[in-house]
């Protein structure tokens, strides 16, 4: 499994530990998450972003996301070709400061925009005087907030390693569809 599919698997997982509510309404770089998922990517390129790869039911491109050049953005889309998520990975950090600098940066922006999260984590498994990067790298670190966006969807931001020592911010937005969805699917099974 690759690193980036290990971190959507993870946002994911923490996304069906939480009740949902009513319909569509996320937004991301202004474009509604829903529809066709070929149409949001459409519109992606519109605004500059580069189709990279393409597999079945995700989408991967580069891009610009708020002040950041060089985005990874990843659009996955469900079996009937619908949009389902969106993620953004920003460009890798060379130090703790740094991505703990731009992870409170995003955690504020977002709670200015959408309100307090549901829930919102930062720690260590063990002391972290000095070596945060090696505990990211081993998994000891977590850092995550998840806003619920009452009837549109969820937000979810994390420090995420994207290979050694490289630690970048991840965001996810799915959209309410996708949660609903995936509640069903879980009463299915249960």
């Amino acid at each position: 499994m690759t690193v980036m599919k290990k971190i959507l698997f993870a946002l994911l997982v923490l996304f069906c530990a939480i009740p949902s509510f009513a319909q569509n309404g996320l937004t991301f770089k202004g474009i509604p998450v829903e529809g066709r998922a070929e149409r949001f990517v459409a519109r992606l390129k519109a605004q500059g972003c580069i189709l990279i790869r393409r597999s079945f039911n995700e989408y991967t491109l580069a891009g610009s996301f708020t002040s950041f050049k060089n985005c990874m953005i990843i659009v996955s889309a469900s079996d009937d070709r619908k949009v389902a998520s969106v993620s953004v990975l920003l460009p890798e950090q060379e130090t703790w400061s740094g991505i703990e600098r731009q992870y409170f940066l995003y955690k504020d922006s977002y709670i200015a925009k959408y309100g307090n999260p549901v829930m919102s984590c930062e720690d260590f498994e063990t002391e972290s005087d000095g070596i945060e990067l090696r505990l990211l790298n081993s998994g000891k670190c977590h850092y995550a907030t998840l806003f619920e966006l009452k009837g549109k969807g969820r937000i979810a931001i994390s420090i995420v390693e994207s290979g050694y020592m490289q630690p970048r911010l991840g965001i996810v937005y799915v959209n309410q569809d996708e949660i609903s969805h995936q509640r069903l699917q879980m009463f299915r099974d249960i």
